[in-house]
């Protein structure tokens, strides 16, 4: 799967996706042969531990022997700097038997240090998908069938031309539409974990200066402080990577978990409709003053703001179904809060 993969040309949607998609199979035919050897070692007499240097150590009787990790960085030992040292300089991998390695240089950017068959050593400079600035206004709108239109505009500020716009969701059942804009098509991942705009090709993608408007998402599912997700078309590496070992490889699948993507803080469907649960009113209220927190952290809601909003919610739970004009007009009157999660507050009051 992953050689096919590196065939393709080297942009940041390429080279992520193919790579997670083929990780969990790695990972988990890993895990059971790790728990085939272990069964194995212990029928066997064999004991492991780790030593003060951070290297396994495995005996049977009077036999030890000393394994080191393949990445220098987890546990380098005598002679080498310390994994505080290497982590400052950026290297989230060094491989102990080639010298091959992967160091961040700068946000979105990373070096491979990659040894050919001649044990000639190279730089190839990576780059991430998320080297772009794009700014997102939203909506969140009480539509008239009872459920709620979740509207997103974007506008590129600089960097990579943007080629997938993604923004989660808690199961396939929270969407019951996606909707584009011109020369992008709405979808939702087979995963049924997030819905995605694509642009129909390549020139269509989101260059500096463009702007997007009218993607949009109809849900019965009430509002949830989430993040927008960006994924730019790499410049870097200019030509084709050569095959790359699967530890090398699992270094930049990770890098790019971590910083892959440029994300924005919005709102999106994510708190399940109480329907016809005569719990399902409680369980609602309840995730959405736990997510008054989340919103806070975000920068949606002053602390103060929080406690004042926090109270209107739990009284508002306990005054029972009925009109909301006082609730709606208390929530109205918080100090320090960002209108969209107001509006969204106010959407989630009125289905409630």
């Amino acid at each position: 799967m992953v050689r096919s993969c590196r065939a393709l040309r080297l942009v940041s949607l390429s080279v992520v996706l193919c790579a997670s998609d083929a990780l969990p199979q790695v990972a988990s035919e890993a895990e059971r042969a790790a728990g085939a050897a272990a069964a194995r070692e212990a029928d066997q007499g064999i004991v492991r531990y780790k030593d003060e240097n951070g290297f396994d150590v495995a005996v049977h009787g009077n036999t030890w022997t000393i394994i080191p990790p393949q990445n220098v960085v987890e546990a380098p030992g005598p002679g080498l700097k310390s994994a505080e040292q290497y982590r400052a300089e950026g290297y989230v991998y060094i491989d102990r038997t080639t010298g091959e390695s992967v160091r961040k240089v700068a946000d979105g950017r990373y070096e491979l240090q990659l040894v050919d068959n001649g044990g000639t050593v190279g730089a190839v400079e990576i780059e991430l998908g998320s080297l772009n600035d794009p700014q997102v206004s939203s909506s969140v709108a009480v539509s008239t069938d009872g459920g709620l239109r979740y509207e997103y505009s974007v506008r590129h500020r600089g960097g990579q031309p943007i080629m997938t716009v993604t923004l989660p969701v808690p199961e396939k059942a929270a969407v019951d539409e996606v909707s584009g804009a011109s020369r992008w098509v709405g979808l939702v991942a087979p995963s049924g974990l997030k819905v995605g705009w694509l642009p129909l090709g390549e020139a269509a993608s989101l260059k500096p200066g463009d702007a997007l408007n009218s993607l949009a998402v109809t849900s019965k599912y009430l509002p949830k402080v989430t993040e927008m997700r960006f994924l730019g078309i790499a410049t870097r590496p200019k030509a084709q990577l050569p095959e790359l070992d699967d530890n090398i490889r699992r270094a930049l699948s990770e890098a790019h978990d971590r910083e892959g993507e440029s994300r924005r803080v919005t709102i999106g469907p994510g708190i399940a409709p109480p329907g016809k649960d005569p719990d399902g009113r409680a369980r609602a209220f309840r995730q959405i003053i736990e997510d008054v927190s989340r919103a806070m952290e975000a920068g949606l809601i002053t602390e103060e703001g929080s406690i004042e909003l926090r109270d209107i919610l739990a009284s508002t739970e306990m005054a029972g179904e009925g009109p909301r004009a006082d609730s709606l007009a208390r929530v109205d009157a918080v100090a320090g809060m960002d209108p969209l999660y107001r509006q969204a507050i106010r959407a989630a009051l009125t289905l409630l």
